[in-house]
């Protein structure tokens, strides 16, 4: 049976839906409790009932770092069902493994995730196939052992990636730059009156060397001898720079920058972290290298430790003391289980050697930083691209360069039947709808594909569209090349597609269904320490009820968001129904607005929708009109024949005249004919201003395409001279 209940949370959303219609929509909440005895679910108390999630809500971030983990409910209509697992995937058996799946299963749709270790990929040298030097597809290294992996679209398939050319193409592309901008400067220099450029700037192409300074002859002594700078103080590699002052960097020289970078991060005077690196003679006379990781006592620092140990504890036995010291076989003395007296001077031993471990640590975190900038450095004058489907995860890859790719890592949770393989690494960045999905059980971001693909206005934003799109086009400025440039792409675009429904929906396209009744069965697997967890959806079918001050309205609920809180056993169910309304100011006109929730039993409500259909199906005494059995149509008034009317005998047609005639003077009409001829003339003034504007941009594009076209030929001249290894021919075929 139904009943009031007052364990859902709700919240009446006034929106637009795609279709246009406004309408009031209510969101419910209700979350649940996984029982341990049970597979049924528990709903929380009341009290503890969390209401429609207001906000999107990120772990770890924010918007520009991570992805969501859940999306707000506050959404006017979804147009399937949301799936979302939060938590972590644990490996089987508790056991750290290279490898291994999870899988989470909703009534009879199941969705399988491959779960990773972390790994890289390794940078091929290229081969020579057919006469040129071919790239490689990278080498995978094997996943390392995890035992449990979050669940979260940062380790999915994703991420951002550099557009790096091969060498020679880079080098090309520099020395047609290069030309380029010198040719432009030397016309630009050559036109008369000039505008003068302010104190202190320069042209693009110029590089601003700074004043020799004491901070520069500071960062020429620096180093040793791997790097340096020139008299401006700008840093090169190869005694190379580009004209913006960017160091020009080859592969092999890079190598060894990273190498004496990490060289420098890594020097340091603290005594014990140098001992650590040093080389010590054993008791046989070898000299052997001291792990990186490992505090080993020196002769002296024990000597020093027993020592101080034999001044702050009672007198011990001096054949006891020898027992405690044991001689390895390379020769290196440890200490042997202790008494309970030596209790103090364990834990200090101990605390000497965890900070020796912390300040290693910290000296290889600033090598890994060290590095990392210099890599940043190098790449930062090329473009940086999203992935499209997921700027946020991690394998996303469009260079086959050694330091594009090797800092890249592969995606620790993939599809089972689609894993990323070094064939398909290094993707085309001119084909990135090609990308593949990410894999997993989370919120796919708003600004992801397909997602994105579904966005667009509401109906009521596009009726003038089109309006203000040509408002803006008449506003643009014709006179600067960057103007024409901008009008040419406003007039490349097209009207919008309008909103869709399914933007709406945050789960991954095949974590999405067409309809979940309530009571499902859901397994999950290998995501819960325990390795399996298995419950039924509550079987619970609730109805809205609104009043907005004409009486009660009752709406079905419809179940589109199922997220299932593995870590805290939660499962929260989110339902959605629509009441309609015509205009924004009919809001203003109810005296209250209320909103319940009739709480139902699902199967009461399959047996409420049978009788209803069984119902319609039976006739309800209504007669239906045989229109074959009427007789045929009869005229109901009939007409007399119609009579020519009389013309006079010059031609003029003649109407007879027949009742009263009231003759009145109109003496507005003056003024409206004046009104309408200064429309009439405002309204070809206007077209004629739009034929003119519409001349101008014609010839603006023309003008605009010709010098594209002059500069895409001058840029291939260039670059076949500089291929060919030829001096560059002069512009235009004169001499240079």
């Amino acid at each position: 049976m139904a009943q009031l209940s007052s364990g859902y949370q709700l919240i009446v959303l006034p929106a637009e839906l795609a279709s246009g219609q406004l309408a009031l929509t209510m969101v419910v909440r209700r979350t649940y409790r996984v029982g341990l005895e049970s597979t049924l679910l528990e709903p929380l108390a009341d009290a503890d009932q969390p209401p429609p999630l207001p906000e999107d809500k990120y772990d770890g971030g924010d918007a520009t770092t991570v992805p969501p983990t859940l999306e707000t409910d506050l959404v006017p209509e979804k147009a399937r069902v949301d799936i979302l697992v939060l938590g972590k995937a644990y490996a089987p058996g508790g056991k750290p493994l290279p490898e291994f799946e999870c899988a989470v299963q909703v009534g009879r749709k199941r969705e399988t995730l491959r779960i990773l270790g972390p790994r890289r990929a390794v940078w091929q040298p290229l081969r020579k196939h057919d006469g040129k030097m071919t790239p490689q597809p990278p080498r995978f290294t094997e996943p390392e052992p995890v035992q449990e992996v979050p669940l979260s679209l940062t380790l999915a398939y994703g991420g951002w990636s550099w557009l790096v050319p091969d060498d020679e193409t880079l080098r090309i592309q520099r020395e047609v730059a290069k030309v380029m901008a010198e040719e432009a400067a030397a016309e630009a220099a050559a036109k008369p009156h000039a505008p003068a450029k302010p104190a202190g700037k320069t042209d693009d192409v110029a590089v601003q060397a700074p004043a020799t300074t004491a901070e520069a002859a500071e960062k020429l002594r620096r180093g040793d001898g791997s790097e340096g700078y020139d008299a401006d103080g700008v840093r090169l590699w190869n005694a190379a720079a580009s004209n913006d002052g960017t160091a020009v960097l080859t592969v092999d020289e890079f190598e060894r920058q990273d190498l004496a970078a990490q060289a420098r991060a890594l020097r340091t005077t603290d005594e014990p972290a140098r001992q650590q690196r040093a080389l010590r003679q054993n008791a046989a006379g070898e000299w052997i290298e001291v792990d990186d990781g490992a505090a080993i006592l020196t002769d002296e620092a024990l000597a020093a430790m027993r020592a101080e140990g034999a001044r702050n504890a009672p007198p011990v036995a001096e054949t006891r003391a020898d027992a405690e010291v044991v001689v390895n076989s390379d020769g290196t003395k440890v200490l042997a289980a202790m008494a309970d007296d030596d209790a103090d001077w364990d834990a200090s031993l101990r605390t000497g050697i965890a900070a020796d471990d912390a300040k290693t640590a910290g000296a290889r975190k600033k090598a890994d930083e060290a590095r990392r900038k210099a890599e940043d450095a190098a790449l930062a004058e090329f473009p940086r691209l999203p992935c499209p489907t997921n700027p946020f995860g991690i394998g996303f890859c469009i260079s086959n360069h050694p330091k594009v790719l090797e800092r890249t890592q592969l995606p620790q949770i993939e599809h089972p039947l689609t894993p990323l393989t070094p064939a398909d690494f290094v993707r085309d960045y001119q084909r990135l709808d090609a990308v593949p999905m990410p894999a997993g059980f989370a919120v796919l971001p708003r600004h992801a594909r397909p997602r994105i693909d579904l966005a667009g206005p509401l109906p009521s934003d596009l009726g003038d569209w089109q309006a203000e799109q040509d408002a803006q086009k008449q506003k643009v400025d014709l006179s600067t090349r960057a103007g024409v440039q901008t009008l040419r792409a406003m007039e490349a675009r097209t009207k919008p597609h309008p909103m869709q429904p399914g933007y709406y929906n945050c789960a991954l396209p095949a974590m999405q269904m067409q309809e979940v009744r309530g009571d499902e069965e859901v397994l999950l697997e290998n995501l819960t320490k325990s390795g399996r967890l298995f419950f039924k959806l509550p079987a619970r079918a609730p109805i809205a009820e609104l009043d907005r001050g004409r009486g009660v309205e009752r709406r079905d609920l419809r179940l589109d968001t199922v997220v299932i809180d593995a870590e805290k056993a939660e499962v929260a169910l989110v339902w959605r129904a629509q009441f309609k309304f015509a205009t924004w100011e009919e809001l203003e006109t109810y005296p209250h607005l209320v909103g319940h929730v009739l709480d139902w039993d699902l199967e009461d409500r399959r047996k409420r929708d049978e009788a209803d259909a069984a119902r319609k199906a039976r006739s309800d005494g209504t007669q239906v009109l045989d229109l074959n059995a009427m007789p045929p149509e009869t005229p109901t008034f009939p007409t007399a024949a119609r009579a020519e009317p009389e013309r006079a005998p010059d031609g003029a047609l003649e109407l007879p005249k027949m009742g009263s005639y009231l003759q009145a003077a109109d003496d507005g009409w003056a003024e409206r004919a004046d009104e309408a001829a200064a429309e009439s003339a405002e309204r070809r003034k206007k077209e004629q201003a739009d034929l003119a504007w519409r001349a101008q941009k014609a010839d603006a594009f023309q003008n605009l395409a010709a010098e594209e076209a002059a500069e895409n030929a001058r840029r291939g001249e260039i670059a076949a001279a500089v291929a060919a290894g030829k001096p560059v021919p002069p512009k235009g075929g004169g001499k240079k």
